[in-house]
């Protein structure tokens, strides 16, 4: 019986941690992108959702928050005005 040498087990960390921060943070995008794109159905509605996409890096992005107003619907109607 003959033993074969053990073989390298696949690590999860790359070897230079400064390289992949600087990879990473450039391609942060793409990422992002084509993890959404696996998701998204195959067809002309997901390719129409994908052409719409817009991935921002961080949470600055020139899109203005919703500020939704309170609608008075009862003041509205003159049925609820009227006394019974």
């Amino acid at each position: 019986m003959t033993l074969r040498p053990a073989r390298p087990v696949p690590r999860s960390e790359p070897k230079n941690l400064a390289s992949f921060a600087a990879s990473s943070a450039a391609l942060g995008s793409s990422k992002t992108r084509m993890g959404l794109e696996r998701m998204i159905p195959r067809g002309p509605l997901g390719r129409q959702q994908m052409r719409n996409l817009r991935i921002f890096a961080g949470s600055e992005h020139p899109h203005a928050a919703q500020n939704p107003e309170t609608l008075d619907i009862a003041g509205m109607s003159r049925k609820n005005k009227v006394g019974a």
